[in-house]
C-alpha cells in the first residue's frame, strides 16, 4: 500500500552509522557514540536583557541577563582525559605546588596561603585555555553535537 511505500523511503533515509558513531571534533577520531564524553559549549549570544533592580538600602541598579545557545559537544575518551590530565595538572600545579615552592623559601604560611590564593586566579584563567573550542558547524556535520535532552 502507499503507507508502506512511504514508511519504506523513510527507513531509507536513516543512516544507521549516524545512530551509532560520531567524529571526534578535536582529533577526528571516529567513535561510538555510546563512549563519549561531552562539553558545554556557548556559541552566540541571542539576546541580552537589562532590568531595573532594588539592590540594599534601596539602592537601584541595573542587572543584565544574557541568553545564548549552548550545545553539548561530544569528544572521545582520549580526548577527554587529555583534558581531564591539563586540569589536574594546572590544579595542582597553580594551587598546590608552586605555593608549597613558595611557603617553603618564605617559611611562613601566610605566602603559602597568598600564593594558594593567587593561584586560584591563574589556575582560573588557565582552564579558559585548557577548555577546547570547537567550530559548531564543523561538529554538526561530523554528528557531534548531541541532541538536547528534554527530560
Amino acid at each position: 500500500t502507499m503507507l508502506d511505500n512511504h514508511i519504506l523511503n523513510l527507513g531509507e533515509n536513516i543512516n544507521l552509522d549516524n545512530i551509532t558513531h560520531f567524529t571526534c571534533p578535536i582529533c577526528g577520531k571516529r567513535s561510538l557514540i555510546s563512549e563519549c564524553e561531552t562539553f558545554e559549549q556557548k556559541d552566540k549570544t541571542l539576546r541580552k536583557d537589562k532590568k531595573v533592580v532594588s539592590g540594599a538600602l534601596g539602592k537601584q541598579y541595573i542587572q543584565t541577563t544574557e541568553v545564548y545557545s549552548a550545545y553539548h559537544i561530544r569528544q572521545c575518551k582520549r580526548c577527554a582525559k587529555r583534558m581531564k590530565m591539563k586540569f589536574y595538572i594546572s590544579g595542582l600545579t597553580f594551587l598546590l605546588i608552586i605555593p608549597a615552592i613558595l611557603g617553603f623559601i618564605q617559611a611562613s604560611w601566610g605566602s603559602f596561603f597568598g600564593a594558594m590564593f593567587l593561584g586560584f586566579f591563574v589556575f582560573a584563567i588557565s582552564c579558559y585555555f585548557i577548555m577546547p573550542s570547537v567550530d559548531i558547524n564543523d561538529a554538526r556535520k561530523k554528528n557531534a553535537i548531541e541532541p538536547p535532552k528534554y527530560f
